[in-house]
């Protein structure tokens, strides 16, 4: 029987291979899952009848048709997807499938997990599961308090006062409160940061511990619609999952007796978890308790708003609805998002964008957002050192930013991508964590002294390629206009940005006001006036003509090999500093 069958690999980044995937799901009255992974089962005359995929550690979509239903096949598909997980570097391996497959796994020594009428959640290591429960006995042991014990799962993307409040109300009703962090790292804050922030807000309560939660609440294998926020029937299946997952293994082994949530009126998935939950534990014996949503300005405090004003470019907006603790990860994200805002920004002249590489042949879209990725870290270390009454020592700053440009050069096989945003990014991100810290605001007056008060105290490079062109043209460079603390950035830039609203037009200011290192030392003197000029002349242009104007302007710079670097750098600073002091 087998004989009639082969396994096939197929590529679902292919829109006609998804396609056919999605046909089958259907014919097997499945919804077609999120997939990284696909294993088709093809005839030997070429039909496709069955296949399965994994995303991350997790088997889903296992769909045979009939003709095709042998256990023996069906084992083979399996195993095949066991060994391609397990070849990942995966120790656990899950499978969400319909109950009718049970046995199917368990034959394979799976272990059952969780189950609801629709769907059944397995694993392939009987020690995971057994591990997790003794890390939740664990925590409540922790506590010499005894008695009534409450429970909490949380993802604090990022941690806002919403949640310290929840908690705060919530270990006032119990002996012992344990927050279940969803370990899940696909969220805009990382598993460390997330963990970090909750520690640090944690600590000042005696009876309350963390646990992360691993793949048993709200994961990619129990609950990927969270992550998604789009309620459907699929969502449903994976609701009540998670919630017998909860039921089974964790209330238990943490002798919990209630679960606090928060109330939710704008986030349709999560409303309707809350109402299911009730459903479910009630039918378990567990308590519900909903915590009103604390609220400011007549406002529910809630993490998406935070994450939207990040993505506006109107983080300052957030810092009301965050305890200390978020503050400097919020820096972190602005500044990220200032970069990664700069990188996206089309038609760029001489500069790497989403159309093009400008006049660079050793760096691509792709290249500057893996450097971007790489420098993340450096920023949330400073931001997070930085947010204290004492301001950052030089050796401190110098030591950050040796090891960030080492993770640069790691990520871009030696190609110098962000140095200079390194720079001015770093000193902006220290300067204004320092000020969260000490005045509970960011102004442009304060960030520009403090700027400039670090930029002071670093040494001039010795006889760099960048102070030989500053020396002998006597253009300024990136270390005289920060100890300037920016003053062309809060004197025009900013302003004129925030009448006309308009990041090219904004570029192009920078670029006929500022003495560029990049162009100078690539194109010398003439050609750096030259750009200034013509990048002016453009500026008098209506909106409508802009952009066709700047495309002209970026194939005679690449021609030319015109590369406004550090005006892209000033761009990105002044809409880091943008986000930060309205």
């Amino acid at each position: 029987m087998l004989s009639e069958y082969t396994l096939q690999q197929m590529p679902l980044s292919l829109p006609e291979v998804r396609k056919k995937v999605a046909t089958l799901m259907q014919r097997c009255s499945l919804d077609m899952p999120q997939l990284d992974y696909y294993v088709g089962v093809f005839t030997s005359d070429g039909r496709l009848v069955g296949g399965a995929g994994l995303h991350r550690n997790v088997i889903k979509g296992v769909a045979v048709e009939a003709e095709a239903r042998s256990d023996g096949l069906t084992s083979s598909l399996i195993s095949y997807l066991l060994t391609e997980a397990r070849s990942r570097g995966y120790e656990n391996v899950m499978v969400f499938t319909k109950p009718e497959n049970r046995k199917i796994f368990e034959a394979l020594s799976f272990c059952h997990v969780a189950e609801t009428d629709e769907a059944v959640l397995l694993e392939s290591n009987p020690n995971s599961l057994r591990h997790f429960k003794a890390s939740l006995r664990g925590a409540v042991s922790q506590t010499d308090e005894k008695g009534s014990v409450g429970v909490a799962v949380m993802n604090c993307n990022p941690l806002t006062r919403g949640h310290e409040y929840l908690i705060k109300q919530a270990a006032k009703k119990v002996d012992s409160m344990v927050v279940v962090l969803v370990s899940e790292d696909v969220s805009e804050f990382t598993l460390a940061e997330r963990r970090a922030m909750l520690q640090q807000c944690v600590s000042a309560y005696e009876n309350v511990r963390i646990v992360e939660s691993g793949c048993y609440a709200i994961s990619a294998a129990t609950f990927p619609s969270y992550f998604l926020k789009e309620p459907s029937s699929a969502a449903q299946v994976q609701m009540r999952l998670d919630l017998d997952l909860f039921c089974r293994h964790i209330a238990p082994s943490l002798q919990a007796s209630v679960r606090f949530v928060g109330s939710e009126k704008s986030d349709e998935l999560t409303a309707q978890y809350n109402i299911m939950m009730r459903q479910v534990l009630q039918q378990a014996g567990i308590k519900v308790a909903e915590i009103p949503r604390l609220t400011l300005d007549g406002q529910a405090v809630s993490a998406s708003a935070v994450r939207k004003f990040l993505t506006d470019g109107t983080v300052a907006r957030a810092f009301s609805l965050v305890p200390p603790c978020t503050l400097p990860h919020l820096i972190a994200h602005a500044a990220k998002w200032a970069l990664q805002t700069e990188l996206d920004l089309t038609p760029k002249p001489g500069l790497v964008d989403q159309h093009d590489n400008g006049a660079h042949s050793d760096m691509d879209y792709r290249l500057m957002k893996r450097s971007i990725d790489a420098l993340f870290p450096t920023f949330s270390e400073l931001a997070c050192c930085a947010y204290s009454g004492t301001l950052l020592s030089t050796e401190k700053l110098r030591e950050i930013g040796l090891k960030a440009e080492h993770a640069m050069f790691e990520a871009t096989l030696g190609v110098n991508t962000h140095r200079g945003a390194l720079f001015s990014l770093g000193l902006a991100v220290v300067g204004s964590s320092h000020l969260l810290f000490c005045e509970h605001k960011v102004s442009e007056k304060s960030l520009s002294e403090v700027i400039g008060r670090l930029a002071r105290a670093i040494e001039a490079p010795r006889d760099t390629h960048g102070a030989n062109v500053v020396k002998k043209h006597a253009v300024g460079g990136a270390l005289y206009n920060a100890q300037t603390g920016y003053r062309m950035l809060f004197d025009h830039w900013l302003p004129s940005y925030r009448t006309h609203h308009s990041p090219l037009r904004l570029l192009l200011e920078i670029i006929s006001e500022l003495d560029d290192t990049n162009v100078w030392h690539r194109c010398g003197k003439d050609i750096a006036l030259k750009t200034r000029a013509e990048a002016k002349e453009l500026l008098h242009l209506p909106n409508e003509q802009l952009e066709e104007a700047l495309a002209r302007l970026n194939q005679q710079w690449t021609s030319a090999r015109v590369s406004p670097g550090g005006a892209a750098d000033m761009l990105a600073l002044t809409l880091f500093i943008d986000s930060l002091t309205l």
